[in-house]
């Protein structure tokens, strides 16, 4: 008999084992069904135009909206500081996990907590932004960090893009439901600043329930303590950091990429956030802007799942969505310039 042979694993366990990892990368993914509702419904959609609303008593439309860009870029230059400091003290405590649920839950407590702000109440909903969108970044990459540990190496992409749709339909259809209150506050009796405080106070508690996924099904990773540890984990985090990018500056093209994507990356995030802000700014009507943005998260589902698939190379579909995406790519651009040039396009004008 071959002793060298590795034994089998019955049909049952295999099936048990698939059905626990199938659970923990779909709990994983639930979490940005969670945070996308802040993000689409107060962060990018709600709150820009109504700070410029409530700051009126203090600033015209354009300087509001200056003030709010300011801040915004604080927020972010801060997120980029604070988080790799939090990032590496979970490595180090082996707390991953519970640090993002502490930083959900304070998150989406200072979401909810928006729902008192009034006119003229603009520096608490500042703080109330700054420190929930704080938060929401700190939380982005906690969880992001979970992932190699709950899905397989060769299944990253697919559990990745797995999370970024679950986010865009969750998030899309809290602010679906958080813009039909909007759009028909008159006939349910609400005024406009009722309806936009009742979609804040959604977002934190939305927040919060779908995080429950992750907190039950996803197990804690290992800790990484350093080898020389002064026992001190904020030194100690510090210590981590510092021998990361000193490591990470003897690859120059690594380290020249990683600074130009933090640039882009920040750089796409503004202008997603200050979208609305703008629009608001120039006077545009805010159910079309919300109109906008809602539309946009279900047309992006698709692109999102296909984006997963194509680094599989056994995905029989892989050549049918690359075209898709050479496509797409090519006939947007050619349409904006069209409508462009022709002024005002109507529905009914695009299918004549």
């Amino acid at each position: 008999m071959d002793i060298s042979m590795t034994p089998t694993i019955p049909a049952a366990e295999e099936e048990r084992i698939e059905r626990v990892y199938r659970r923990r990368i779909f709990a994983w993914a639930m979490y940005d069904w969670g945070d996308h509702g802040f993000l689409t419904t107060t962060i990018v959609t709600f709150f820009p135009p109504y700070f410029i609303a409530i700051a009126a008593t203090a600033f015209d439309k354009e300087t509001a909206a200056n003030v709010f860009s300011l801040v915004l870029s604080l927020t972010l230059f801060l997120s980029a500081i604070v988080a790799p400091i939090i990032g590496t003290y979970a490595d180090i405590t082996g707390r991953r996990k519970r640090v993002l649920i502490a930083i959900t839950g304070l998150g989406s407590l200072f979401a909810s907590l928006m729902v008192v702000l009034t006119s003229g109440m603009w520096v608490l909903g500042l703080i109330l932004y700054a420190g929930t969108q704080i938060a929401l970044n700190v939380a982005l990459g906690m969880n992001s960090s979970l992932l190699p540990h709950v899905s397989r190496s060769d299944d990253l992409n697919r559990a990745s893009s797995l999370g970024y749709a679950l986010g865009y339909v969750g998030g899309g259809l809290l602010l679906a439901a958080n813009t039909a209150l909007f759009l028909f506050k008159d006939k349910l009796g609400l005024a406009s600043d009722t309806a936009v405080q009742i979609a804040f106070f959604t977002t934190g508690i939305w927040w919060a329930v779908f995080t429950l996924p992750l907190a039950l099904n996803v197990p804690e990773p290992p800790a990484t303590p350093l080898t020389h540890s002064t026992g001190k984990m904020l030194a100690d985090s510090i210590t981590r950091l510092r021998h990361t990018i000193r490591d990470i500056q003897r690859y120059r093209e690594l380290f020249n990429m990683l600074i130009a994507f933090w640039l882009y990356s920040e750089g796409i995030s503004a202008i997603i956030l200050l979208a609305t802000t703008f629009g608001a700014s120039l006077g545009l009507d805010t159910s079309a802007l919300i109109t906008t943005i809602l539309m946009a998260q279900f047309v992006a589902l698709p692109y999102v799942l296909i984006y997963g698939r194509i680094p599989n190379p056994s995905s029989k579909w892989r050549a049918a969505y690359v075209s898709m995406l050479l496509w797409t790519a090519i006939t947007l651009p050619i349409l904006g310039v069209y409508v462009h040039r022709q002024g005002d396009v109507g529905v009914a004008t695009t299918f004549e």
